[in-house]
């Protein structure tokens, strides 16, 4: 039997592409360009998403893939590039067991790796 999907699950998929070695590694953006270089099947590094508090890189795929492949993030607080994820916390003290039905919240938060500073804040249900 499966366990059951926790709540970010769908925004740690978004991140499965970047090589073991290399998550969790601070550099430049140079430095990063040079990490994932343009190939038969990915371009170049490009800015995917520009979020309030922190930004998304990563490549296209060639050709009709028009989704792109996160690799690294950069924090607008302490303007760090971090290649991976940034910090995924689930919350799913909602229905945990010992607490009365509806209590707490489910949902997930984003933090930067570096520096802990809150990117967004996901929830589905609160009490």
């Amino acid at each position: 039997m499966l366990p059951d999907p926790l709540p970010g699950d769908i925004e740690r998929a978004r991140w499965k592409n970047v090589p073991h070695d290399l998550a969790g590694r601070v550099v430049s953006l140079n430095q990063l360009e040079h990490s994932f270089p343009e190939d038969g099947e990915h371009g170049p590094i490009v800015l995917l998403e520009d979020k309030e508090h922190h930004s998304e890189y990563g490549r296209k795929r060639k050709g009709t893939h028009p989704y792109g492949i996160h690799v690294a993030y950069e924090c607008k607080a302490c303007r760090k590039i971090t290649i991976g994820s940034p910090r995924i916390v689930d919350d799913t003290s909602l229905n945990a067991p010992g607490t009365p039905p509806l209590c707490g919240r489910e949902g997930y938060d984003v933090y930067c790796g570096q520096c802990n500073h809150q990117f967004e804040e996901h929830i589905w249900a609160a009490s």
